[in-house]
C-alpha cells in the first residue's frame, strides 16, 4: 500500500510525461488489478456500483467519440479497481504516509522551480506557480491539501511540512480553501458547508477572468444535460466559444470543473449510483478519514477530482473504505432488529415449533 501510493505522486518520465500524458493513470492500471489477490468484503453497495459501471458501459452505444468513450471507460475501471482497493483494507495510514512522501519529494522540485531550475517535459503554463512534478499547479495544490487533511486525521503530523510548502508554492486558492473548510468541520460540517456558501456568494460579486470562465463553462454543461447523459466522459468533447481579455475565441472545455455537474452530463440518472453511494460514506462521521472524505466532496464542487488520477485514486480507495465501514454498521443494525423481532413471542412460538432459538443480539 505504501509503496503505490509514494509511487504516484513521482511516476514522472523527464522528456515523455506531460501535463496531457499522466503517467499516473498507467501505474495504476498496472499495479491496483494486484489487488484482486486481496479479499475483500462483500458490500451491498456494491451492486450500485456495479449497476452504475453497466449503465456507463452501455451509454458508449449513443456517444459520438469513441477516444473519449475509450477514456472514460477506463477511467471507470479505474474508479471500481480503487473503490475495492480501500474497501479491502483495514487502515488507511500507509497510504496518507506514502502520498505524503512522494508529495513531499515533488514539492523538492517545486522549490527548486520556485528559484528558477526548469525540468524537461513541463510544459504547462504555471504563471510563476510551482507544479513540482503534478505538472499543474491546481492538481499539486489541491493533492497537498488532500493529503494534508489525511495525515492530519490520524496525528501523522511529521509528514505534513513538505505538502505543507508544495500547497504555498503551487499557489491554489482551492487548497488553502480546503482545509480553511475542513477546519470548520471539526466543530461540524455545517458549518463548513455554510461557510461555503457564504464563500460562493463573495466569489461570485469579486470573480476574476478565470473565475468568470468557469462559471461561463458550468452555464454551458448545464444547458447540455439530458436525462440518460452523454456518454463516458463526454464532456472532454465539448468545444465552445470562450471570452477573455483578447476576445471570444474556441476553447476545449475538457472538464466542468464540478465533477457532480459532470458526471450528470456524462450518465444523467445513472450518476445518481455514484451519489448514494458517496453519500453512505459521507454518513460515517465518526471515522477517521471522514473529513478528508468530506474534503474531496467539496473539492469536487470547483474541481475535477475524479478526472485526474492522482486525486481519483485518492477519492475512491476513501470512499471504498467508508463504504465498507457504513456496510457494517448497516448490517449490525439490521441484525439488532431481526435479533429484537426474534424475540417477541409470536416470533419465539414459531421459532420453537421448528426447533430454532432467537437470533442472539449480538453478530
Amino acid at each position: 500500500m505504501f509503496w503505490l501510493c509514494f509511487l504516484l505522486p513521482i511516476c514522472y518520465i523527464a522528456g515523455y510525461t506531460g501535463a496531457y500524458i499522466p503517467t499516473q493513470w498507467v501505474v495504476l492500471s498496472a499495479l491496483l488489478p494486484l489487488s484482486l489477490w486481496v479479499p475483500a468484503p462483500s458490500l451491498v453497495l456494491n451492486r450500485l456500483g456495479a449497476a452504475f459501471f453497466c449503465y456507463a458501459l452501455f451509454s458508449m452505444m449513443w456517444l459520438t467519440g469513441w477516444y473519449s468513450a475509450v477514456l472514460g471507460a477506463w477511467q471507470i475501471f479505474i474508479w471500481a479497481l480503487a473503490f475495492r482497493w480501500g474497501s479491502a483494507v483495514p487502515d488507511l495510514s500507509p497510504m496518507w504516509r506514502g502520498l505524503a512522501v512522494g508529495l513531499s519529494i515533488s514539492a523538492c522540485f517545486a522549490i527548486a522551480q520556485h528559484f528558477g531550475a526548469a525540468f524537461p517535459a513541463i510544459d504547462f503554463d504555471t504563471h510563476g506557480r510551482a507544479p513540482g512534478l503534478l505538472f499543474n499547479p491546481v492538481v499539486s495544490g489541491m493533492a497537498s491539501a488532500i493529503v494534508i487533511i489525511g495525515c492530519a486525521s490520524h496525528r501523522l503530523w511529521w509528514y505534513t511540512p513538505l505538502p505543507l510548502l508544495g500547497l504555498a508554492l503551487s499557489g491554489s486558492r482551492g487548497g488553502w480553501l480546503l482545509l480553511a473548510l475542513a477546519a470548520l468541520a471539526r466543530w461540524h460540517w455545517t458549518i463548513s458547508l455554510a461557510a461555503l456558501a457564504i464563500g460562493s456568494l463573495v466569489f461570485a460579486h469579486f470573480a476574476v477572468d478565470s473565475d468568470i470562465q468557469r462559471l461561463q463553462i458550468w452555464g454551458i454543461a448545464l444547458q447540455g444535460l439530458t436525462p440518460l447523459g452523454w456518454g463516458p466522459d463526454a464532456f472532454n468533447d465539448v468545444f465552445a466559444m470562450i471570452p477573455d481579455a483578447v476576445g471570444p475565441h474556441l476553447v476545449h472545455l475538457e472538464f466542468v470543473h464540478n465533477d457532480y455537474i459532470q458526471l450528470v452530463f456524462d450518465y444523467g440518472i445513472g450518476a445518481a449510483s455514484l451519489f448514494i453511494i458517496l453519500a453512505c460514506g459521507l454518513s460515517r462521521t465518526s471515522h477517521p478519514d471522514w473529513l478528508a472524505l468530506f474534503a474531496c466532496a467539496l473539492s469536487a464542487t470547483f474541481f475535477f477530482p475524479l478526472f485526474h488520477p492522482l486525486t481519483a485514486f485518492i477519492v475512491c480507495a476513501l470512499t471504498g473504505h467508508l463504504a465498507a465501514d457504513w456496510d457494517r454498521a448497516w448490517r449490525k443494525r439490521i441484525h439488532r432488529r431481526l435479533a429484537r423481532l426474534s424475540r417477541h413471542p409470536i416470533a419465539q412460538r414459531i421459532l420453537a415449533s421448528g426447533g430454532l432459538s432467537p437470533i442472539p443480539m449480538e453478530p
